[in-house]
């Protein structure tokens, strides 16, 4: 039963509603897949619901998928998948989110790809923010969670190293370039929906997904910067930018938050070296008005592997330098807290991977202006950001943690207050 062995098991927000959960995992051949899940007491499964699940061809191997439906918000749930040979993962528990309206904790990682370490680094990082931010109820991942999207091993190690990461929290997953940089996929295209199970109707998944989905206060809005495939590095093709606009434009949520792979303000090469800041260019021209209008909050985004944190941005694209703000302290850390900021914070949140960059060390002042605060990424440390947001303030907290002992070793924080 061993070429039905799960592997690569991920946790994934399914539906716009964040009510039902996708559960993805891979096999070396085809079998007869299955996904059992039931109350936490009920270890043995005896009262399960059985859901028999779908297959179809993933990067060197199979993926199988099903969905978890029926929990009520903030219902713990067990789960496993397998086959109904027999063959059964081991068991996992996560929690539905709460759906409170006015509170929500979430974390972010981005560029997990380890290919030296094979997930050591994110599975330290992801151990300490699963300690310190316990009240989490998802996670955001912003893209390249392996090297190469198209290598099964790659998934398999470093989802399987990370487990119990990756199958506590929801994941809402966006593509990075290691999803759909041709040098990377070993012939393969739509590597991220091969990973990970979200509702897609009638979208173009060869080069990145994107979708939206409302979590208590919250919406959030995935873009997919794979487009730049397409376009040839010109940003969002028509369809998705259409869909943008239309997903932001409609959400009446308290808190608007989009995330994308490329950034479009960052301190490294993508956001600020010619020609290779082209996409970055891009998507400012086609966002940055829409964003102001429609009254995005945070912008979430990865590729350079370096911390950085952007002035409220206005709908022209230049940093509102003199915006509103006061100080308090968040975890330890003196912050700044924007008050009714005029246009979106940008926040790249380093790596969680072993990739660690520096910030370009002649970057020109038109470029460095943007950003409140930038920093490189500490020598073998793993990053993470988690966003703490309760009724009219959002509070956003960046951890980078030494991989050799484990400890915190950069803090940084801000926040956002609204009173309109």
């Amino acid at each position: 039963m061993g070429k039905y062995i799960p592997s690569a098991i991920t946790l994934s927000v399914y539906n716009s509603t964040a009510t039902e959960f996708g559960v993805t995992w891979q096999t070396e051949e085809i079998g007869s897949p299955i996904l059992e899940y039931t109350s936490p007491d009920d270890t043995d499964f005896q009262n399960a619901v059985r859901v028999s699940g779908e297959w179809s061809p993933g990067t060197e191997s199979v993926k199988n998928c099903a969905v978890i439906r029926g929990l009520a918000p903030g219902e713990s749930c067990l789960y496993r998948v397998g086959d109904e040979s027999g063959t059964r993962s081991d068991k996992a528990i996560f929690r539905a989110p709460m759906h409170d309206p006015k509170k929500l904790t979430f974390l972010i990682v981005t560029d997990t790809q380890d290919e030296r370490h094979w997930g050591k680094f994110l599975k330290i990082a992801s151990d300490d923010a699963m300690k310190s931010f316990p009240d989490a109820e998802l996670t955001v991942h912003t893209g390249d969670i392996v090297q190469e999207g198209g290598n099964a091993m790659m998934w398999r190690e470093m989802l399987g190293r990370s487990e119990e990461f990756f199958r506590s929290y929801p994941m809402a997953l966006i593509s990075g370039n290691h999803d759909y940089w041709y040098g990377y996929l070993h012939g393969y295209d739509a590597v991220t929906e091969k990973h990970v199970h979200i509702d897609l109707p009638h979208k173009d998944t060869r080069h990145g997904i994107y979708y939206s989905f409302d979590v208590g206060p919250v919406h959030f809005t995935m873009l997919s910067s794979g487009d730049s495939m397409e376009t040839d590095g010109h940003g969002l093709l028509p369809e998705q930018l259409e869909w943008a606009i239309n997903d932001i434009s409609s959400t009446d949520k308290r808190w608007k938050i989009v995330a994308v792979h490329n950034p479009m303000y960052s301190p490294g090469k993508y956001g600020c070296v010619d020609p290779i800041f082209g996409v970055a260019m891009s998507l400012r021209e086609q966002l940055n008005e829409v964003f102001v209008k429609y009254g995005v909050d945070l912008v979430l985004c990865g590729h350079d592997h370096v911390y950085a944190k952007t002035f409220p941005i206005d709908p022209t694209g230049m940093p509102i330098t003199n915006y509103r703000y006061f100080v308090s302290e968040i975890h330890g850390v003196t912050a700044k807290i924007a008050v009714d900021p005029e246009g979106p914070i940008h926040l790249e949140s380093g790596c969680a991977g072993n990739q660690n960059r520096r910030v370009i060390s002649d970057i020109a002042p038109e470029f460095a202006a943007a950003f409140d605060a930038m920093s490189d990424m500490t020598e073998a440390a793993a990053a993470y950001s988690a966003v703490e947001i309760c009724g009219d303030t959002m509070r956003v907290t960046y951890r980078e943690i030494d991989c050799r002992t484990g400890r915190c070793v950069k803090q940084n924080a801000f926040g956002i207050m609204k009173n309109k």
